[in-house]
């Protein structure tokens, strides 16, 4: 026969370190009177009753999350007032006040007291819009001032870019200047009689004289279909359709310059087909980017960067392999070890989570010039343990 331990509505199996000189098997009436006589003379894990640890706790809504946010690694008991480890024993030998799980958890306890008199004796205000506290580390009623103050802040960035908005309409409206046929003809004439001082005072390859050249050809057309735009133009005003695409179209439709159309950029942008990790045509792509053909054998050595880039959930359908994009996808390897990681917990998700931030993968040159984002994988919450399976090295050789 085999024996267990019930406290507080919780199971201690005979395997715990308190019941280690106990027999595990019941063999005579004598190895049951021994095991009720050793537990009532146990006494209850003290936990960790500092009076800091449990003003912690509570301001935490009685728990300690992981990095993850899915596991409880310390709770308040709220009977006993102290903080137990979630691997507390209960029950100790009446030797000892505390089991070894919570006198392990102690000095993290102590960490994050000490973070927060930091933070408050530097003014570090979590519930602040420019704070860099995570949504997930603050309490509810915390949750809702930062809510409310950021609310508070974006109606009043609003209504100041309304103010502008309307400003700028109404000097336009007072000193604007209408440019018709005859003042466009008069503009272009002074462009080409000017054409050789620009070029004088800017060399050849430079932004400012491609950008000359590219006003120039592109007023002279007729239709601007048939404009062909220089390479460096075409990113530079990618970057400006990067910022603000607003902006980019009123600075297009105001005919101050002449730039290539959002669909023109589009064509670009959309060259090389956008997928989920590696591909062979981003290989090609980098082959090419680190010249590999001429560079010398030290511009080969490259360096890789990870960073992670939040991204608003959603689910996209993707016309050409009729996939649903959106649902995370962290590599072949690590999705079946998510996946059975999910199957080991008690509450199941019903559906394959949502990626809500996207890891990207960099390579950069630690002798020449190159940046080249190589890949992507979206996720749920980066963790330590995610390390992407490649070799860039066979890209690049």
């Amino acid at each position: 026969l085999t024996w267990h331990v019930f406290l507080k509505e919780r199971r201690l199996e005979s395997s715990l370190n308190v019941f280690r000189s106990l027999p595990q098997v019941l063999s005579s009436v004598r190895d049951v009177q021994r095991i009720v006589e050793y537990v009532d003379g146990c006494v209850l894990c003290s936990g960790n009753e500092d009076e800091r640890f449990v003003d912690l706790l509570s301001s935490r809504n009685g728990a300690i999350m992981d990095a993850t946010g899915s596991m409880c690694v310390a709770y308040l008991d709220k009977a006993h007032s102290t903080v137990r480890s979630s691997n507390c024993e209960l029950l100790v030998s009446p030797s000892v006040t505390q089991c070894q799980s919570c006198q392990l958890y102690r000095p993290t306890l102590r960490a994050l007291c000490s973070r927060v008199v930091r933070q408050a004796r530097s003014g570090n205000d979590r519930t602040d819009p420019s704070s860099h506290t995570p949504f997930r580390n603050l309490t509810t009623p915390e949750k809702e001032i930062r809510y409310q103050r950021e609310h508070t802040l974006r109606r009043s960035h609003e209504r100041c870019i309304d103010h502008l908005k309307e400003k700028l309409e109404k000097e336009v409206e007072d000193r604007g200047v209408a440019v018709d046929e005859c003042l466009h003809q008069d503009l272009t004439q002074i462009m080409q009689q000017n054409t050789d001082t620009v070029l004088k005072s800017c060399p050849p390859g430079s932004f400012g004289r491609i950008f000359w050249e590219c006003q120039k050809r592109a007023t002279s057309l007729k239709d601007a279909r048939s404009m062909r735009w220089d390479p460096l133009m075409v990113r530079w005003c990618l970057y400006l359709r990067h910022l603000s695409s607003s902006a980019y179209e009123m600075l297009r439709d105001s005919g101050v310059m002449k730039l290539p159309s959002q669909r023109t950029l589009r064509d670009y942008t959309h060259h090389t087909k956008a997928t989920i990790g590696f591909s062979l045509d981003v290989d090609k792509q980098l082959s090419v980017a680190a010249n590999l053909s001429s560079c010398e054998e030290r511009e080969k050595y490259v360096i890789l960067i990870a960073d992670e880039m939040h991204i608003k959930e959603n689910l996209v359908y993707d016309k050409h392999t009729g996939a649903i994009t959106g649902f995370t996808n962290i590599g072949e390897i690590n999705s079946y070890l998510s996946a059975y990681e999910n199957d080991l917990k008690e509450t199941k998700p019903l559906l394959e989570p949502l990626a809500k931030s996207m890891l990207v993968i960099m390579v950069r040159g630690l002798f020449s010039p190159l940046k080249f984002p190589y890949a992507q994988f979206p996720c749920t919450d980066l963790s330590g343990w995610f390390t992407p399976k490649f070799n860039v090295h066979d890209s690049l050789m």
